[in-house]
């Protein structure tokens, strides 16, 4: 960490590796030294990274006997339990609420069902996904607005109907907008959504 940035102890934002991919977003993430969490499903492919893991998500279909063999070697390790693996992400947002954490990235392969979990935290804790190319963000304030250079191509997701969004510098019929000229674009609704955009 550089030594302008100054951070409170335990507001870093947590890294939830659902999915093993060490993209390079991955590993600009891994620079800040978060919390780290990893499902089971996850963890043969990032112990190869060589990075410290704080938290296993471990579900009943896995063998804990296994995965603590794994992680032998690796230092102390805690275990969060859940019941299906579909459950990982939605046990982590209940322990990082009680913990007080504020801020959670996500690396996953599948951000759709993601975002429907999410409804309960998301007023609590800030919460970006990272698929592929692809970084998106809960928006619980109503609004999203960012600078964009023209064509920028924006998705946009809701639970319901995408009609009650209003647009300001972006066309399309969704849920890909895109940005019709360089400059300020705006999302707003009444409902929370999800904005993903392109970095790669």
């Amino acid at each position: 960490m550089s030594s302008h940035h100054f951070v409170k102890e335990g507001q870093e934002p947590a890294l939830l590796i659902l999915d093993a991919d060490l993209t390079d977003a991955v590993a600009s993430l891994l620079e800040w030294a978060p919390l780290v969490i990893v499902s089971s499903e996850a963890l043969p492919n990032v112990l190869l990274w060589g990075i410290k893991i704080d938290i296993i998500i471990h579900h009943q279909d896995a063998l804990l006997g296994e995965t603590e063999l794994l992680l032998k070697d690796h230092g102390p390790v805690s275990y969060l339990n859940c019941k299906e693996r579909s459950e990982a992400f939605e046990t982590t947002l209940m322990y990082l609420t009680e913990t007080g954490q504020s801020t959670l990235n996500v690396v996953t392969s599948n951000t759709g069902p993601l975002f429907e979990q999410s409804h309960p935290f998301s007023q609590s804790i800030l919460i970006t996904i990272f698929e592929g190319c692809w970084k998106s963000s809960v928006i619980t304030a109503g609004v999203y607005e960012k600078w964009l250079p023209e064509r920028t191509i924006l998705k946009v997701y809701q639970d319901e109907a995408l009609d009650s969004i209003e647009l300001d510098g972006l066309s399309g019929s969704g849920p890909e907008y895109e940005a019709e000229s360089s400059g300020m674009v705006a999302i707003k609704s009444r409902r929370p959504f999800l904005v993903s955009e392109q970095f790669c």
